[in-house]
C-alpha cells in the first residue's frame, strides 16, 4: 500500500513535523512492505508565496501569521475561501472582527488570493505519487487547510482515502470534524502509533472498522466514532521520528535562507503534575494526561541518533514537562557530551538552584517553566502548586546561570481580586533586572481544562469564541465542539472581576507595568513614546495608562522614532546598548536599569512571537562584554523574594 502522509500550514517553517516523523517510522515498522511518501505543505505554502508576489509576501509573513494568528483565526481564514468555494467568504467579518479585537490583518488579507493556486499544486504533486491513502496531522491552525486540500483531492480521485488526526481530532472535536465534512474517509481521535498502522491493515484487506478505537467512520451516511482507547502508547513503542523527507526538501527550499532549522523530540507524554493536581486553566493534555516517559538511557541514544543524522545541534523537547528522573540519568549525559547543544525545555517552576545550574551545565538554554503569575493568590486559584516567592526565586536563578525563560503573565481567573496585581504592580521596579513576561494574557476557556470540565468552578456560561465566526460554517451545536470559547464568570465572581482589576488590567495599569518592565530588559518596543524635552530628544520615555493618567517615566536620549522604530530584531541586547549614541541599534541609556551582557558562549537576542522561538548570536559578535560581579539584597516584601543589584537599585523619576 502506498500512503501519503500530509502536514499543511501552519507547521512552523523551522521544525519538523514531529506527528509525521513518528507515523512514517511507525507505519516503516509495522508494515515494511508498504511506501510512505510525505507531503510538507507548510514548506510549499511559504516557497509559492514568495515566487507569486516576487518576494512581497516572504516567509517571514509566514511566520508572523503562524506566531501570531492562532488566537484570531487568521491562519484558518486565509484558507477557508478555498475550502468553502468563495474567495470572499467571510472577509467583512473578519474585518469586523479586526477592528474591535485591534487586530492587524493586511498579510491575511494579501496571502488569501494565493490560496486557490496553491491548493491546486499541492494537490497536483500528492497524487502524482499515486497514493491509496493520504493522511492529514492537524493542530492548532491546520484545520481548514487540511480540509481544503482533502476537499480538493477528493473532488479530483474520489477513489482516494482521506484520513485525519492530531491534537485537533482528540475527543469529541474528532467526531465533529468527521460528521461535518463527508470528504473525509476517517478521523483518529487520540494517538496515533497504534491505531494508524492497524487502520491500513484493514483498509488493505477490506474488512470494517468498527472495533478500532478512537476511529470516526461512515454507516448509512452517518458518522460513527468509536470509544476512544482508555490506555496509552508506551514509551517504549514510539520511535526514533524520521526526518529525512523534510530536511532534504528544506535544504533545496528557497525558504532555507530564511529559517535556522531546529529538531523536535519528546521524552514524555502527559503530566506528572496533572495527574495529581491539573491546573485549572491547561487543557494542553487533552484526553490522555497520564504520564509516562521514555527511559533516560533511551532517550539520549535518540538525540545521539539525530543529531548524528541530521547534523543540527539546536533541539526543542516538547514534553509539556521535564521528568524529574532526567536529571539524574540523562542531563550528566548530556554535561559531558561533546555534542554542542541548544536545547528547549518545558519545566515545573519549583526548580531548585543547583537543578538550574544542572539545566544550564547540560546545555539546556531555554526554558518554558509556566510561571503564569507571582501572586500566590492567583497560582493558588491555578492549582499550580507553587508560590509567587518560588516564581521570582526561579527567575532570579535562571538570569544568574544564564538561562533564557519564557512565560506569560495569566489573569481572569475566578476568586482574583484587584490586591493580587496592585501588589505585584508595586513590586515591578524591583524586578527589572529580570527577565519579563512576553505579555499579559486573559485566560482562555480550554477543552479538556478542568474549567472546561466543571463549569462549577466559575465558567457556567460559554460561546464559542468570536474567531470561529470567520473562519467555520457550521451549525451551532458543531460549534461547541471547538476547543477554545469565551466565558462569562461565575455570579459570584462578576462583581469583583468587572468592578475591580478587570476594568484597571484592560489596557490600564497591568499592561503598562508589564511593558515597562519588558522595555528595561529590552525585549519589546514601546507602543506609546512622550518627548518632554523642548530639544526634541527623549528625555522622560511615558506610558500611557488605561485612565489616561501617565505613569512614572524612565530617563533616555534617543529620539522616540528612532527607539520604537529603528531597533533592529536581529540586534542583540548588548548590541543595542553599545552601540554609538544615536545609531540606530543604540538603546536608551538609562545607567540605572542597563543589564549586563551574557559571557555564556550563546547570547540571548530579541525574542520572536512563537512559543519556541528564540533568536541567538554568537559571543565573538560585536557587542560582547563581560558579565560583572553582582551583589543581591533580599528581603521579602509581600511574599514575593525581592532580588535587586545593587548598582540597579533605582527610584523612577516623575513627570
Amino acid at each position: 500500500m502506498r500512503t501519503c502522509l500530509v502536514s499543511m500550514p501552519w507547521q512552523l517553517l523551522e521544525l519538523p513535523s514531529l506527528a509525521i516523523g513518528l507515523l512514517h517510522q511507525r507505519v516503516r515498522e509495522a508494515r515494511p512492505a508498504d511506501t510512505v511518501v510525505e507531503y510538507h505543505g507548510c514548506l510549499d505554502w511559504a516557497e509559492h508565496l514568495l515566487a507569486v508576489t516576487d518576494g512581497a509576501l516572504s516567509p517571514d509573513d509566514y511566520t508572523d501569521i503562524a506566531d501570531n494568528g492562532l488566537h484570531h483565526g487568521l491562519g484558518d481564514w486565509i484558507f477557508a475561501g478555498s475550502l468553502y468555494g468563495d474567495p470572499t467568504w467571510r472577509t467583512a467579518e473578519l474585518h469586523r472582527y479586526a477592528e474591535s479585537a485591534r487586530v492587524d490583518i493586511d498579510r491575511a488579507v494579501r496571502m488569501r488570493p494565493h490560496v486557490d493556486g496553491f491548493i491546486a499544486l499541492a494537490a497536483k504533486k500528492i497524487l502524482a505519487t499515486d497514493p491509496q491513502v493520504v493522511g492529514f496531522t492537524t493542530t492548532f491552525m491546520q484545520n481548514v487547510p487540511s480540509l481544503a486540500l482533502a476537499k480538493r483531492l477528493k473532488h479530483l480521485r474520489p477513489d482516494l482515502l482521506v484520513v485525519m488526526g492530531g491534537a485537533n481530532c482528540d475527543g469529541p472535536m474528532g467526531h465533529a470534524l468527521h460528521r461535518n465534512h463527508p470528504f473525509v474517509d476517517y478521523a483518529v481521535r487520540g494517538e496515533g502509533e497504534i491505531v494508524l498502522p492497524r487502520l491500513l491493515d484493514r483498509i488493505e484487506a477490506g474488512t470494517g472498522v468498527h472495533d478500532l478505537p478512537g476511529v470516526c467512520w461512515w454507516h448509512d451516511g452517518e458518522s460513527v466514532a468509536n470509544e476512544q482507547a482508555h490506555t496509552t502508547v508506551p514509551p517504549a513503542m514510539i520511535p526514533v521520528p524520521d526526518f529525512d523527507s523534510w530536511q532534504a526538501q528544506l535544504s533545496a527550499s528557497p525558504v532555507r535562507e530564511y529559517v535556522e532549522p531546529k529538531l523536535v523530540l519528546e521524552g514524555a507524554r502527559g503530566c506528572w503534575w496533572g495527574e495529581k493536581h491539573q491546573c485549572t486553566f491547561c487543557g494542553l493534555n487533552g484526553s490522555f494526561i497520564t504520564f509516562r516517559s521514555k527511559s533516560p538511557e533511551q532517550l539520549w541514544h535518540e538525540i545521539q541518533t539525530l543529531m548524528r543524522r541530521h547534523r543540527l545541534l539546536d533541539l526543542i523537547m516538547v514534553d509539556n514537562i521535564l521528568d524529574m528522573r532526567y536529571f539524574h540519568g540523562l542531563l550528566p549525559r548530556l554535561a559531558a557530551s561533546e555534542w554542542d547543544l541548544r536545547i528547549h525545555y518545558e519545566v515545573k517552576s519549583n526548580l531548585r538552584e543547583d537543578q538550574v545550574r544542572q539545566l544550564a551545565e547540560a546545555r539546556v538554554a531555554h526554558v518554558q517553566p509556566g510561571i503564569e503569575s507571582l501572586s500566590s493568590h492567583a497560582l493558588n486559584l491555578m492549582d499550580k502548586g507553587v508560590s509567587g516567592t518560588a516564581n521570582v526565586r526561579l527567575l532570579r536563578d535562571c538570569e544568574d546561570h544564564q538561562l533564557t525563560v519564557s512565560w506569560n503573565y495569566l489573569y481572569g481567573f475566578p476568586g482574583e481580586c484587584d490586591d493580587n496585581y496592585l501588589a505585584i504592580i508595586a513590586q515591578i521596579p524591583a524586578l527589572v533586572h529580570l527577565q519579563p513576561p512576553g505579555s499579559a494574557t486573559r485566560i482562555a476557556l480550554e477543552r479538556f481544562s478542568p474549567y472546561f470540565e466543571q463549569p462549577a468552578l466559575g465558567f457556567p456560561e460559554r460561546t464559542p469564541a468570536k474567531l470561529y465566526d470567520h473562519v467555520y460554517d457550521l451549525p451551532l451545536p458543531s460549534s461547541w465542539t471547538w476547543r477554545t470559547c469565551s466565558t462569562r464568570h461565575h455570579a459570584a465572581s462578576v462583581k469583583k472581576l468587572n468592578g475591580g482589576c478587570a476594568r484597571r488590567l484592560r489596557p490600564g495599569a497591568w499592561h503598562t507595568q508589564v511593558r515597562r518592565w519588558s522595555l528595561v530588559k529590552g525585549t519589546t518596543k514601546p507602543s506609546s513614546l512622550r518627548t518632554v524635552a523642548g530639544d526634541g530628544r527623549v528625555r522622560h520615555t511615558c506610558y500611557e495608562t488605561g485612565n489616561g493618567r501617565r505613569t512614572n517615566c524612565y530617563a533616555a536620549d534617543v529620539a522616540p522614532t528612532r527607539w520604537a522604530e529603528n531597533w533592529p530584531k536581529t540586534a542583540g541586547r548588548s548590541a543595542r546598548r553599545n552601540a554609538t549614541p544615536g545609531s540606530p541599534t543604540a538603546a536608551p541609556r538609562d545607567s540605572s536599569f542597563s543589564t549586563p551582557a551574557r559571557s555564556s558562549r550563546w547570547q540571548r537576542g530579541t525574542p520572536r512571537q512563537g512559543r519556541f522561538h528564540r533568536q541567538w548570536r554568537r559571543r565573538d559578535e560585536p557587542g560582547q562584554g563581560r558579565r560583572p560581579n553582582r551583589t543581591r539584597r533580599r528581603t521579602a516584601i509581600n511574599g514575593v523574594v525581592r532580588g535587586v543589584p545593587a548598582r540597579q537599585r533605582h527610584q523612577p523619576d516623575q513627570c
